[in-house]
């Protein structure tokens, strides 16, 4: 058997996934596979825990001379991580549930004694994270934030009209353009650049192998975010920019923003998660290049 084959018979015989592996590993599942089917070899530190873990001989587990691994786990030594058992009902299910239950009462309480459309903002980041604890087995934290921070920035934006881009004008800011507004824009800007250095953190040990097929990747990445910001200009330029004259004619101002909001909105989100995802590639892109 090739190396390859063998890590997927010994994870087999000892009924593990190779998102349970990975964890045990401090990899991601990718590497996992790729070892699996012989894309890639893992590094000599992960042949040494692999093969205590499986409790085979490390010239085995390289040559593949037949591992026959017990059905019981092996004691692994002090420095090899230990193969636990998933419970039935893991902590990530037990928050997701308490996280439903008190959306759903916040929903209740404040249906009953406000109006549905309150009961349902302020009960729908419980709502949420709860699902997200239940759709997710890694990086559940990860998520959530990103979750609340969309949340928020949503009710920035339509409440207050508080945006990212208000922090270009702080130099000309002026006392009354009221400094707390200022304040509260640096503020959802610094938990921006927070989340983004977690989810490159998150995805440290992701590797792309330095071929056209990564560059490719990269590169649609890249194609997408320019192509969200220059549709978001020829958006404002050639569509809003007509509609505005509509709206004042018409007198109607209000209805205008709301939608101009709204495009806005969408264009800003689709942008982060496009560049989010372009600096994982590049960071992953980079490891790749550097192994």
């Amino acid at each position: 058997m090739t190396l390859g084959q063998t890590i997927a018979h010994l994870r087999k015989a000892r009924n593990l996934s190779q998102d349970e592996l990975a964890d045990l590993l401090g990899v991601s599942r990718q590497s996992v596979s790729k070892w699996e089917t012989d894309a890639s070899v893992p590094e000599l530190d992960k042949l040494i825990r692999l093969s205590d873990m499986f409790g085979v001989t490390l010239d085995a587990l390289i040559r593949g001379e037949e591992p026959e691994p017990a059905p019981a786990p092996v004691t692994a030594p002090a420095e090899a991580p230990t193969i636990p058992a998933e419970p039935a009902f893991p902590p990530r299910k037990i928050a997701g549930t308490v996280l439903l239950c008190m959306g759903f009462l916040c929903f209740l309480f404040l249906t009953c004694f406000g109006d549905l459309l309150a009961g349902l903002a302020l009960a729908s980041p419980f709502l949420i994270c709860g699902g997200i604890c239940f759709i997710f087995r890694r990086r559940v934290g990860l998520w959530c934030g990103w979750t609340l921070y969309l949340l928020l920035d949503l009710y920035l934006a339509y409440a207050t009209g508080i945006s990212r881009s208000m922090i270009l004008y702080s130099f000309v800011w002026t006392a009354d353009m009221n400094f707390i507004r200022l304040g509260m824009a640096w503020g959802i800007t610094a938990i921006f650049v927070l989340l983004v250095v977690c989810t490159l953190r998150s995805f440290r040990n992701t590797v792309l192998p330095w071929n056209r097929r990564s560059a490719l990747t990269v590169a649609l990445s890249g194609g997408i975010l320019v192509l969200l910001r220059v549709g978001d200009h020829l958006v404002n330029r050639f569509v809003f920019g007509p509609l505005f004259q509509t709206a004042l004619e018409y007198n109607a101002y209000r209805d205008y923003h709301r939608l101009f909001q709204s495009v806005n909105f969408t264009f800003s989100w689709l942008s982060i998660a496009a560049l989010t995802v372009l600096l994982c590639q590049v960071a992953a892109l980079v490891r790749g290049r550097r192994r």
